[in-house]
């Protein structure tokens, strides 16, 4: 019994034991499943999250990714040991894919993921605007090697563009409202700053949608830090309380305080008074930003060049691509060097033309001059004996009807004597020799024994018979000696009384244009200009400061042309070729002598104000000359540019306002690529729109970088100085001067570089290497800045005849242009002087350094003229209508003694847009979105309204609502970009 008992208690033991070790490897084959699910799990999770990253990458660089984009993200799962990405149940297929909804096309989006444009946004910081969306599915299957466990996931997700020209208002920095009048704007508003808040006692600022500042909401002073009860600013600032339907007035205690002190009591009434329709930080605002921020760029990168031998095409395509730089359609560029342009990213080798020299004689290859192809711009030499380098010294001693007569004081004897210098002696260019036509472009000695500057023509025996026409009378003299094939010199016998030439084609007597007939030793004949403005003793001076034969406008020129395909072609040539110089603008209209022309780089020489000029005598007829003598380099003064403080109203013109430009003729454009003009532009990428990019980097050097290099930035910052007179420097980075933000003070850019004066010392100041932007041209010599070239980095691009006459100037789904350069827009551009809502209009944009606005009436001329008095500069109602991005001035803490009180603030957002004349009596109709990304690298001058900058007009701005439709918007509107997640399960059947 006991052996047996025995036997029964080791086989019980034996059992619990087998039944124990049964349990302890059915708990480890169970605890081994759930570490490998989990281990699966886990993978198909990293492979979730890498897809939805790379998806996500990809859409800050392209918000509309392609289908080939996409099919290489599927290619690169995340490398996990143990487990492969492959379909369900290890059938062949991929375990690591995304899906969308393809276009079905027609077109050229067929097969991509096709966006839904008009979809609203609910929530987020975009709530309330809408936004391109479009919807994704990614699916990861993760399974492990030895097939044990597999885990299937599946996210929903949808990437979101929204367009930020759907703004009414964005800035980047801070934000000021304060205009006098009433302000209603209209549109959604946000700063990634401080929104300063106030209105012009008795009068309301209104706001109709949601506001957002990332930083505070101030409502007791401006942006200058001046209280709003010294400023007279104690009206009314509505704002929503019920979006379209109820409105609260914001009281001047009620801002949301400092970042150091908030108010406590704001987030009540932000959240619940206003119903988050005004919030902070503090109450949900979020910062918005450009993909451009999170990819080692900024805002001002849109219009910025990439970097000379950057390739950043490659090295960094992300933010290459999203340069207009790179987006353009057309784009022209202009350097001092010709490498400066060809080793930029994607810049075709075909090299620059050069804008210098005597293109009468030696045109560029490809160029004829001829009908409708003006010789570019060229200087007249100044007379040896003038001393070359010293102050103007010729003037009129006297004047008997037309005739003036001339002296000259010839340093160093100071002694007036009468006696024409060289400059006033120019041929005519109607010389018939032996019945061979010769061009000829001065003459040399008075009397005249030789004509100079002689283009091609045959040889000629002493003796050949020499006549030119002059007022309607042949005159004749014979050659004294024999010339030789295509000499630039020919000897003549001296001329019969009367001479046979025209005087200076335009020369100035103070500020007046002056056009002569003739001359002889002593005296202009037939002088024309404005009756009763010139005096004895006033100066008379041409405008060349530098040799004759080299050209003001200088630098080199490149245009080129993109395709559908992405591939730029060299189009410099093909637009030059239509002509490239503007009418005349004082004196008698000579008319256009370049009707085709789609950019304008010169423009003819001004005539005299009196009868005749271009419509008068055959002698005084110069509309459509081809000589390089007729014609002037394109010169603005900007009065907020070139002062400080303010002057006196005739004080003289200060260099850093004198600007040189660019003309883009935006209807000569349309013509262009719709065909009409001929030439390849229905070639040009048609991407909803048009793009032109400009930049000008001319004078733009900074010695102390490799080569020189160029910056796209004036280069001078030490301008405001509070405590020290107008320009007197400090050699301290004040408030409002550090435009780059780089915390360095520049000063580079003060001097001219060798580069931009390449011809030394045959510049006559204050156009040489002396020159400042301190430097003043005194207001009787102002005429020398209008036909002078340009030695410091001043530069822009100016757009014109771009108003609506109807639908034959509008351009097929849309027009922007981008400049790295300030923006002159002259005249009504996509719209009428009375109607900015008229259709069929464009999507337009402008994309600048800065934007100023030109009335209908102006004219570069009286910006010389009257430079620092506005009430001689006036406007007429003029209508605009673009979505704008913009440069703005840096706000900073008025300093004691500065008279206006506004003085230090940016001029709030009713002065994004520049103006430069009187518009008070008339109306200033824009309509837009007004948008500001970054502080104006290249236009300093600080916010100052009055006696000699503008004069405010009645404002009749509003939110062009066309823009909340993406269909609507311009081409190359920027967007901001978000990814959302809308759904996350995991999927339990193969088939699911």
């Amino acid at each position: 019994m006991a052996m047996l008992t025995a036997i029964l208690v080791l086989m019980l033991a034996s059992g619990l034991m087998a039944g124990m070790f049964a349990a302890v490897l059915a708990d480890q084959r169970s605890h081994q499943t759930d570490r490998d699910q989990t281990q699966a799990y886990a993978a198909a999770h990293a492979g979730l999250e890498k897809l939805t990253s790379t998806l996500g990458l990809l859409f800050e660089g392209d918000f509309s990714p392609s289908a080939s984009q996409l099919n290489v993200l599927d290619n690169y799962p995340p490398g996990i040991p143990g487990f492969e990405y492959t379909a369900p149940g290890g059938s062949p297929g991929s375990g690591y894919e995304i899906t969308y909804i393809p276009d079905p096309g027609p077109g050229p989006n067929t097969g991509n993921p096709m966006a839904s444009p008009n979809n609203d946004i609910t929530t987020g910081p975009f709530e309330g605007l809408k936004g391109l969306i479009t919807p994704y599915t990614i699916t990861v299957t993760a399974r492990s090697t030895t097939g044990a466990s597999e885990v299937r996931l599946r996210r929903e997700i949808q990437t979101v563009a929204v367009p930020v020209f759907q703004f009414g208002i964005f800035g980047e920095k801070t934000l000021g409202f304060h205009a006098g009048p009433n302000f209603d704007f209209g549109g959604r508003v946000h700063t990634n700053e401080k929104l300063y808040l106030a209105s012009g006692s008795g009068s309301t600022l209104t706001f109709r949608d949601k506001i957002t500042a990332f930083d505070e909401v101030v409502r007791d002073r401006l942006s200058n830090g001046i209280s709003i009860t010294l400023t007279n600013h104690g009206g009314n600032v509505s704002v929503p309380t019920v979006i379209g339907a109820s409105y609260r007035n914001l009281g001047s205690g009620e801002s949301s305080g400092t970042t150091a002190s908030p108010w406590p009591g704001w987030a009540n009434l932000s959240t619940n008074t206003y119903h988050a329709n005004i919030r902070t930080a503090a109450t949900g605002a979020k910062r918005l930003d450009l993909p451009l921020a999170t990819q080692g760029a900024t805002p001002v990168d849109l219009i910025k060049r990439p970097g000379v031998n950057s390739n950043e095409n490659i090295v960094n395509k992300v933010v290459f691509d999203q340069r207009y730089f790179s987006q353009a359609s057309v784009r022209i560029l202009l350097s001092d060097r010709a490498t400066d342009i060809t080793d930029l990213p994607t810049v075709t080798s075909t090299p620059p033309v050069a804008l210098d020299g005597d293109w009468n004689v030696a045109p560029p290859a490809g160029y004829v001059v001829g009908a409708g192809r003006p010789a570019l711009a060229r200087a007249i030499a100044p007379d040896p004996s003038l001393n070359v380098g010293a102050p103007i010294n010729t003037r009129v001693s006297s004047i008997s009807g037309t005739t003036l007569t001339i002296q000259t004081n010839t340093p160093p004897s100071g002694t007036w004597s009468t006696g024409l210098p060289e400059w006033l002696r120019v041929a005519n260019n109607g010389f018939i020799i032996n019945g061979t036509p010769v061009t000829c472009t001065g003459i040399n000695n008075s009397p005249a024994t030789q004509l100079s500057g002689c283009g091609a023509h045959p040889a000629f025996a002493s003796g050949a018979t020499v006549s030119v026409t002059f007022e309607g009378t042949t005159r004749t003299t014979t050659l004294s000696a024999a010339a030789s094939l295509n000499s630039a010199t020919i000897n003549i016998n001296s001329l019969t009384t009367g001479q046979l030439f025209r005087a200076a084609k335009t020369f100035y007597v103070g500020e007046d244009p002056v056009s002569c007939t003739y001359y002889d030793t002593t005296k202009l004949y037939g002088c024309l200009w404005g009756a009763g403005t010139l005096s004895a003793n006033d100066p008379a001076y041409s405008g060349s400061t530098l040799d004759g034969n080299n050209s003001p406008i200088g630098g080199f020129l490149k245009i080129e042309k993109q395709d559908a395909a992405g591939t730029w072609t060299d189009v410099t040539m093909e637009l030059l070729n239509f002509g490239f110089a503007g009418p005349n603008l004082a004196g008698n209209a000579c008319g256009d002598p370049t009707p085709n022309a789609v950019i304008r780089l010169q423009r003819l020489r001004d005539s005299g104000l009196g009868a005749g000029g271009c419509s008068g005598t055959a002698s005084t007829n110069y509309a459509n000359s081809t000589n390089g003598l007729d014609y002037y380099p394109n010169m603005i003064f900007d009065a907020r540019e070139g002062n400080t403080r303010l002057v006196a109203t005739n004080a003289g013109l200060n260099l850093a306002g004198l600007f040189s430009y660019v003309a883009l003729d935006v209807n000569n454009f349309r013509r262009w690529v719709t065909g009409a003009l001929g030439g390849s532009g229905s070639q040009v990428l048609n991407n909803n729109g048009y793009i032109v990019y400009f930049s000008d980097r001319r004078g733009n050097h900074d010695p102390s970088l490799t080569n020189s290099a160029e910056t796209g930035e004036f280069g001078f910052e030490d301008s405001i100085n509070p405590s020290a007179s107008a320009w007197a420097k400090n050699n301290t980075l004040d408030g409002g001067e550090d435009f780059n933000e780089n915390g360095t003070l520049e000063t580079y850019g003060e001097t001219p570089d060798p580069l931009a004066v390449p011809f030394g010392a045959n510049h006559l100041p204050p156009f040489d290497n002396s020159a400042r932007p301190w430097d003043v041209l005194p207001r009787n010599l102002s005429g020398q800045g209008r036909m002078a070239r340009q030695v410091l980095f001043r530069r822009a691009l100016k757009i014109v005849n771009g108003g609506m006459v109807g639908a034959s100037n509008s351009l097929p789904n849309g027009f922007t242009v981008a400049s790295e350069n300030p923006v002159y827009i002259q005249g009504d551009f996509n719209a009428t002087s009375t109607d900015v809502t008229a259709e069929p209009n464009m999507p337009a944009a402008v994309i600048a350094d800065a934007i100023t606005l030109l009335s209908n009436a102006w004219n570069d001329e009286i910006s010389f003229r009257y430079a620092n008095d506005e009430t001689n500069r006036n406007a007429t109602n003029t209508g605009y209508r673009f979505a704008m991005i913009t440069g703005k001035a840096i706000p900073f803490a008025k300093p004691a003694g500065w008279g206006v009180n506004e003085l230090g603030s940016d001029g709030g957002v009713h002065n994004f847009m520049r103006m430069l004349e009187d518009w008070g009596g008339r109306t200033l109709r824009y309509r837009g979105s007004m948008v500001s990304l970054f502080f104006s690298r290249q236009a300093i001058g600080i916010y100052r309204a009055d006696a000699n900058t503008y004069g405010a007009p009645t404002r009749g701005y509003n939110f062009d609502s066309d823009f909340l439709t993406p269909a609507l918007l311009p081409p190359g509107t920027p967007m901001f970009r978000d990814v959302n997640t809308l759904k996350f399960r995991q999927i339990l059947r193969p088939n699911q």
